[in-house]
Order: structure tokens, then C-alpha cells, then sequence
């Protein structure tokens, strides 16, 4: 087994070394030992050491901008939205030769809807095989966007956001994760391990609202609000297929790591170009 003073000679840093103890390294090496640790819960530093964390590896680069696009936006009830993803590629393309760099996430949306409406037109359903039958909706809709941004992007689409992919290409595209997990949650940890600037979360809303637009004439708009004010109007709980502007677990761990997110209708995508050129849009930022 390691001893104290051993870490400290192998990773330079005393408290390293009680950090590797503290998470109870075994004799087979401290790097087998980090099976039992979730990512969130390593320092940047230690993540670093063990080329788990780009946010030091990637420096010669450009912070990037994570996008989550609400899976409806692609796969509307109407079938694949071509004209939408032209649209979408073409701005995308364009601030790549600006220089940015992107993680686009895409959600189950209607595809996922259709499989859960089957499924339980046949059989009762458990919570996790609508979970599942979601998480493979955002796989194949990952997979198209992915391969609509080939020439840019990297080859193997994330889907497990705790692990550090060999990223040099402008996109990096992920999808559904693992049950009790939505979107917006491998959003917001992907952000958090690249150190994204900010999420930009598309959706069927133009700003967030203090009550349900649909059901409620008076709902108020917000331009800003603080992630204290947004959680008191999603609550703590998320389940599949739900429509909350922003998942709450994730929004807990957004508020944990201070990050800013954009809410922003969807469809319009000359709303995206000016939020992405920092120019005065029509949205909600929560921080």
C-alpha cells in the first residue's frame, strides 16, 4: 500500500497524498482506486495529474461553449428537421472559423416519446426502462448530429461525461448517460470538466418563466435570475420525458460550480448567433 510520504514524493503535494489515503488507495495502485470515486468529487488538480481533466491539458485552446439542444429541435413529431439542422450546422460552422469550439449535446425529444408511449401501450413500465429507452433516444440523435459535423468533429460521440476524451477537433458531441441522469445534467458536468465559458440551453421556451406560459396568462419572464430563485420554480425532482426548462439536479449542480446558463427558444437561430457573438438576445441567463 502507499504510505503518506510516498504520494508525496510520486505527486509532489502533501495533501495529494492525504487526498489518495482519504479515498482509500488499495495495494493494486492508487489509479485503480479511482473506480470508486466519482469524478465530481476530484480536485481539478488531481484530475489533471491523472489526464482525466482537459481544463489544463487543452490551454492552447479556446474555452469552448457547450450547446443543448432540446431533442424536439431535431426530431420534431414531423420527423427529422432537416432544414433546422442546415441551419444549425451553418452557424455553427461559421463561428468555428471564428475560432470557437463546441460540445453539442442532443436530448430523446419526440424520439424518445414515441418508444415510451409504445412501450407502455404493450406492458407497464419502470422508471428506468423509460430512462433507458430515453437515454438511447439521445444516442441516435447524437449520432446524427455527430455525423452531420464529421469534418469537424471528434470521431467517438461521449457518453459517459466523468471521462476525458483526446479532444482536439472544434466539436465534441455527446448523448444520454445512465439512469436518473438527463441532458442538461452531462451538460452541465461536461462544461465543468472542459471549463466551458457557458451552456447554452435551447429549448421550446424563449425565457424562463415564473409559472407555466401554457397553462397561465400572468406567468412573468425573467432575463436574469439567480440559481436560488430558478430552483424554487423547478423543484428538486426530474423524471424522463419531463419539461422543465433547466433538469433540477443539474441546476444543483450548476449553482455548486457557479456556472452560467443561457435558456433561449430553440428555433431561432439568429437569436443563437447573437448570443453567441455576445450581442443582446432574447433569453433568460441563469448564474
Amino acid at each position: 500500500m502507499h504510505s503518506s510520504s510516498n504520494l508525496s514524493i510520486e505527486y509532489g503535494c502533501p495533501c495529494l497524498a492525504n487526498f489518495f489515503l482519504s479515498s482509500r488507495a488499495k495495494s493494486d495502485g492508487v489509479e485503480g482506486s479511482l473506480h470508486f470515486i466519482e469524478h465530481e468529487e476530484i480536485p481539478p488538480l488531481v484530475a489533471n495529474l491523472l489526464g482525466r481533466d482537459d481544463r489544463f491539458s487543452n490551454m492552447d485552446k479556446p474555452l469552448p461553449i457547450v450547446i443543448s439542444l432540446g431533442g424536439s429541435l431535431v426530431v420534431p413529431p414531423t420527423g427529422i428537421d432537416t432544414d433546422f439542422l442546415h441551419a444549425f450546422r451553418k452557424i455553427i460552422l461559421q463561428e468555428i472559423k471564428g475560432g470557437k469550439r463546441f460540445i453539442l449535446i442532443v436530448g430523446g425529444g419526440t424520439t424518445a416519446r414515441v418508444y415510451m408511449h409504445a412501450a407502455k401501450e404493450v406492458a407497464p413500465l419502470q422508471p428506468v426502462d423509460m430512462d433507458w429507452l430515453g437515454i438511447h433516444a439521445t444516442r441516435i440523435n447524437g449520432h446524427l448530429l455527430r455525423t452531420v459535423f464529421r469534418a469537424v468533429a471528434h470521431e467517438v460521440m461521449i457518453k459517459d461525461p466523468r471521462r476525458r476524451a483526446p479532444w482536439t477537433e472544434s466539436v465534441l458531441v455527446a448523448a444520454g448517460w445512465k439512469p436518473g441522469r438527463s441532458t442538461d445534467d452531462i451538460a452541465v458536468r461536461l462544461a465543468h470538466l472542459y471549463g466551458a465559458e457557458m451552456i447554452v440551453n435551447l429549448t421550446n421556451i424563449e425565457r424562463v418563466y415564473d409559472k407555466d406560459p401554457a397553462k397561465y396568462l400572468d406567468a412573468v419572464p425573467f432575463d436574469r435570475i439567480a440559481w436560488s430563485d430558478f430552483r424554487k420554480i423547478v423543484g428538486k425532482k426530474w423524471s424522463p420525458g419531463s419539461n422543465a426548462p433547466f433538469d433540477p439536479i443539474a441546476s444543483t449542480l450548476a449553482a455548486r460550480w457557479k456556472m452560467k446558463v443561457v435558456i433561449a427558444k430553440g428555433t431561432d437561430l439568429a437569436n443563437l448567433k447573437k448570443i453567441l457573438d455576445n450581442k443582446p438576445f432574447i433569453g433568460t441567463t441563469i448564474e
